[in-house]
């Protein structure tokens, strides 16, 4: 288990759903690191601008 405050990795899965988008390795590194406490990648992604995130749950999903 994550200590508290602990940022959790980027998964295989967010790899995947980010290479279905088309967001470059880049920004995901950038989304990581701007998430905030509580937030998601799928949030960090649209306040970069670098996909919707209904867009990126989805492919999350899919």
């Amino acid at each position: 288990m994550a200590a508290p405050g602990a940022r959790a990795a980027v998964t295989g899965l967010e790899d995947a759903a980010a290479a279905r988008l088309a967001i470059s390795p880049e920004a995901l590194e950038r989304a990581r690191a701007r998430r905030r406490e509580g937030g998601t990648l799928a949030e960090a992604l649209a306040d970069l601008g670098a996909a919707d995130s209904g867009a990126f749950t989805r492919a999350l999903a899919d």
